[in-house]
């Protein structure tokens, strides 16, 4: 039994897990093996992808993208990144970007309806900016599961010469737009198997792409620099690893065969959930919102709270009182102490991600989850907000 009655996430494991984790152990292969091969595989079948990469994380799956974008086409005039969204986006940036000429690096501020990155402000960069930026490179965050519209951010880019979307899917494995997953509108694609990601593997990640010089480059890359010629090894340039395991890529390939029910199920909890909401708290509490033609694989369930209603109150009395797990949603990164002392970068803001940082809270939502328990986390919201309002409590 765990700390919490209800659980904030927890990762769902096959029994296929079991049986393939055996028959590493028994083969004594644990590295560089058939099941990373397998899942890469799975993977590519499953997005339509060329080239799917295992890699140690979503955070290396980032830095490697970045670091390949840099190595065969230079460093780029200018970065756009959503300010809204775990701080791994930027720092693997930041890190990649070391020895590397300055640019010029944007948080940009996201919508407050889907919580993704607001093309609106990265047209206005564009026009500010077109007469010098000839090589942009864009990292939409496709966010607790919820595409970021691609489709408008590349019809932005195509206005400069040369341009760049790394999509940051960490949580979004299998999240479509117009029926497509997301990769398709993108140069590289990130993705995590963390524990609260839709597939796991405990640690974990995955580069997706279609161009074969950036996959040979990522795969050098995460196996310190080198390839495998004719006459043996050859270190190319100094990598380092990045490597994913055979006992981990053995639990992703369990949950990989059965992805769509994976999707499936959480599709079904967050329906119960908006269900529910609109029933109990409606007009107080704001569910996830779907447009038409995308896709929501929901890797977390996230709400918008009312302006009066106290984050630290609803998130510890839903904690200590009711025994179930929910944390803040996620960050704005111009909020990062550190940022401070990176002078290209620069904020285009407008007081959303300010907001959402401070006024919204992910509920639990894992595949196992019953429709019970999900009616018990919204009435246990219900109660809590009714006594964490700022307005009465300072009465």
């Amino acid at each position: 039994m765990g700390k919490f009655r209800i659980p904030l996430a927890r990762p769902f494991i096959p029994p296929k897990a079991h049986q393939y984790i055996h028959e590493v152990l028994s083969s004594g292969i644990l590295t560089k093996g058939h099941y990373v091969k397998k899942l890469e595989e799975l993977v590519c079948e499953y997005v339509k992808a060329h080239h799917c990469i295992a890699v140690s994380s979503g955070t290396t799956a980032l830095e490697a993208s970045f670091s390949a974008i840099i190595e065969l086409y230079g460093s780029p005039d200018i970065v756009i990144i959503p300010d809204f969204t775990f701080p791994a986006t930027l720092n693997a940036v930041i890190r990649s970007l070391k020895g590397h000429k300055p640019i010029n690096l944007y948080l940009v501020d996201v919508r407050m309806d889907t919580y993704t990155i607001d093309t609106t402000i990265v047209e206005r960069i564009m026009t500010e900016f077109n007469t010098f930026a000839e090589f942009v490179v864009a990292i939409p965050v496709h966010i607790f599961g919820y595409p970021a519209n691609d489709i408008e951010l590349q019809h932005i880019l195509s206005k400069v010469k040369r341009y760049v979307i790394i999509g940051d899917a960490a949580g979004a494995l299998g999240a479509k737009i117009n029926g497509n997953t997301v990769n398709m509108y993108e140069t590289l694609t990130c993705i995590s198997f963390h524990p609260r990601k839709i597939v796991t593997t405990g640690e974990g990640g995955m580069v997706i792409t279609n161009n074969s010089e950036i996959a040979d480059f990522i795969r050098g890359l995460r196996d310190h620099g080198r390839t495998l010629k004719s006459n043996g090894l050859i270190f190319k340039f100094p990598g380092t690893n990045y490597r994913l395991s055979e006992l981990q890529a053995a639990i992703g390939v369990a949950q990989m065969e059965v992805i769509d029910n994976i999707i499936a199920e959480r599709r079904r909890i967050a329906e119960h959930y908006t269900e529910l909401i609109d029933k109990y708290l409606h007009n107080t509490v704001i569910p996830p919102v779907e447009e038409h033609n995308f896709y929501h694989v929901y890797q977390s369930y996230v709400v918008r709270l009312p302006s009066e209603i106290d984050q630290a109150c609803v998130i510890d009395v839903m904690r200590n009182k009711y025994s179930v797990e929910i944390q803040i949603s996620s960050y704005a990164l111009s909020n990062l102490p550190y940022i401070k002392s990176y002078k290209y970068i620069h904020k285009k803001l407008n007081g959303v991600s300010h907001f959402l940082e401070r006024h919204t809270v992910a509920l639990p939502i894992y595949n196992g989850m019953s429709l019970h328990d999900v009616e018990y986390v919204v009435k246990a919201l219900r109660e809590t907000i009714g006594v964490c309002n700022i307005e009465n409590r300072s009465s």
